[in-house]
């Protein structure tokens, strides 16, 4: 189809106002050179052409008696019928492909084609053996690439590992306790150090295995040596001894009262002990676990995830998820309009606190918001020479990047100015002006903007051009340009460069940055995502914090692995982050506020910390 949409196109196109039906006059010379082809080859063509009933071709009998060439058939029809051909056989990628190649030559086609493209998304319900079943389509603007959980980094990523994979236990944020899962029961010694772990009997994985303890310690041990950017969380594992299949005890090198909720983390999500028992999925180990969703699908044109029926838990309500990447660049679909396929769109609406949502709306426009727990922020390059290594520049650099000012020019989901990560609502407090930026009105603002000429002297700032690195995605860019031109009004200059996730992380990459823009990820675990941002070693902060602040973490993170009273915790992290902040080690920005749109009919969407709804909960009430 897509050959004969090609060939229809170059003849059709140049003869657009001939009407259906009505022959014109053309030789094959002209036809050869239409079709960019030799005279025979454009023969084979016509041929195919009218053996498809495109067209009807009258060769000319006789000399002086000239060919005739009749359409049957409309452009724009071809063009629908090969797009729509590829998106039902699952061909996303080239379908878009093939939709943006004709977008400014076929602009009417190409609207109905967007629009009805636009319908595919959100509750999709067909029969099967009589019974009902359940897709619910998405649309997300990125593969996803790494889906090994000692690897990833991206929160989306993440999301779908946690799908697929279950942890040995599930943090609860209510009441701050990991909770049974794979492991039915946990018992720790009075000093913290032994931990022991009784798994479930009878959990498989997708692939039918059953889960022992040999699957846990392979993990865990996989974990050190793959050298995964994680491995903080099981370095202190002195020793693992497997009692029975059933059965693990945990040896630890120094207490940590709450090693339980190092195993809740995503990251140590429990895999099969014999690597040769995977599959491979687009030339990477394909991800099977024991969780309520199997991947089935996973390239640059849809992930697709199927209920595990023998989950060990409830069976998922719902019987598959499809997830269609389209790029930013081709998703021209007013967002705002579409109320069923769980898309985040700006929201104006008061913010409310990440440990609550809030449901409102009519039944044809639910929403579900909630402030966003992740804290976007900048890392300064501290572990080279240079202007970044001057804590009077750093100052300098936190006094010109108000996010509050950030927040009133660009908008959007921008909700929550905050100069700190351990905030209080994140960790089960009330909300109050603890954490967000108040720094006076525009008076003391001015005054305190007259001191960075001061500081900038006194960094030796001599007017290079530093490099400012972030991600491709639009509010990237848009925050990256904001601070080009903010600090552009200072005297300060930067250059703003653009990446894939996968570029950004590299080693190199992130030494020649001077400055990095990112957002924290900060899981409904709180101090456990606080760890992850200042120990794992693919994390921003951890690879541009110079030796002494990297030091002086590590000195916290066994403070805390050893202190049982979550108070006397807490009080150790305010003091952390304050010391951190006075040597203007990192300039944490704001918080956004997410909405989410979804039929009226689909239930269970609630939002967690890192902005994502669990499949798990999703279910369809009948339509009366």
């Amino acid at each position: 189809m897509m050959l004969l949409l090609e060939d229809y196109y170059r003849i059709r196109y140049p003869y657009q106002d001939v009407p259906l039906h009505l022959g014109m006059t053309i030789s094959i010379s002209q036809l050869a050179q239409l079709l960019c082809c030799t005279e025979r080859n454009a023969k084979l063509i016509i041929r195919k052409l009218e053996d498809q009933g495109v067209i009807k071709w009258v060769p000319g009998r006789g000399r002086g008696n000239r060919s005739q060439l009749i359409f049957l058939v409309e452009l724009e029809d071809i063009y629908h019928k090969t797009a729509k051909g590829l998106v039902y056989q699952g061909k996303i990628k080239e379908a878009l492909a093939l939709h943006h190649t004709y977008k400014n030559t076929l602009p009417h086609a190409y609207e109905q084609f967007q629009n009805w493209f636009d319908t595919q998304f959100g509750y999709q319900q067909e029969m099967c053996k009589n019974k009902p079943h359940v897709t619910l389509r998405l649309r997300f603007d990125d593969v996803f690439t790494e889906m090994d959980p000692i690897h990833m980094y991206l929160r989306s990523e993440s999301h779908i590992v946690m799908q697929i994979t279950d942890t040995l236990l599930r943090y609860d944020p209510l009441t701050n306790r990991a909770e049974a899962h794979l492991a039915h029961h946990i018992e720790s010694s009075e000093d913290g150090r032994i931990w022991t772990f009784y798994l479930r009997k009878g959990v498989q994985f997708h692939d039918g295995k059953e889960l022992d303890a040999k699957d846990v310690v392979y993990t865990f041990q996989r974990v050190k040596r793959e050298n995964s950017p994680y491995r903080w969380m099981t370095e202190l594992i002195e020793e693992m001894e497997v009692m029975d299949a059933y059965t693990l005890r945990i040896q630890l090198a120094y207490p940590c009262y709450w090693f339980d909720r190092f195993v809740c983390s995503p990251h140590l999500s429990i895999l099969q002990e014999h690597a040769s028992r995977r599959y491979q999925m687009n030339g990477r180990d394909k991800l099977i676990g024991t969780g309520p969703f199997r991947l089935v699908r996973n390239d640059e044109s849809m992930l697709v995830l199927e209920a595990f029926p023998s989950y060990f838990r409830e069976r998922a309500l719902l019987d598959r998820i499809e997830i269609w990447i389209v790029p930013e660049h081709e998703d021209v679909i007013d967002r705002e309009k579409n109320s069923y396929d769980l898309q985040y769109v700006p929201s104006a609406d008061q913010a409310v606190s990440c440990q609550d949502t809030r449901q409102a709306g009519t039944q044809a426009d639910r929403r579900t918001e909630r402030m966003e727990c992740n804290i976007t922020y900048l890392s300064f390059q501290q572990m080279r020479e240079g202007v970044l290594s001057s804590p009077y520049f750093r100052q300098a650099l936190s006094l010109i990047l108000h996010a509050k000012h950030m927040i009133s020019d660009l908008g959007g989901e921008r909700a929550e100015a905050t100069d700190r990560f351990f905030l209080l609502d994140l960790r089960g407090g009330n909300r109050t002006e603890e954490g967000i930026v108040t720094r006076g009105n525009e008076k003391e603002m001015t005054e305190l903007a007259q001191s960075v000429g001061q500081l900038l002297l006194q960094s030796n700032y001599q007017g290079e051009t530093l490099r400012l690195f972030t991600f491709k995605e639009k509010d990237h860019r848009q925050d990256g340009e904001w601070i080009k031109a903010r600090c552009a009004q200072y005297g300060v200059k930067l250059e703003v460069y653009h990446f894939t996730t996968e570029e950004l992380l590299k080693t190199e990459r992130v030494r020649e940055a001077d400055l990095i823009h990112d957002s924290a990820t900060i899981g409904e675990d709180v101090e456990l995502s606080l760890l992850h941002l200042f120990l794992s070693t693919n994390s921003f902060l951890y690879q541009h914090c110079n030796e002494e602040q990297r030091e002086f973490v590590q000195q916290i993170a066994q403070k805390l692995c050893r202190t049982k009273d979550r108070r006397e915790r807490y009080e150790m992290w305010e003091e952390a982050e304050r010391h951190l902040l006075a040597e203007y080690g990192y300039l944490p920005l704001y918080r956004n506020q997410i909405t989410m749109l979804s039929q009226p009919e689909l239930k269970g969407v609630t939002i967690n910390a890192q902005g994502w709804v669990d499949y798990y909960q999703l279910w369809m009430k009948k339509r009366c």
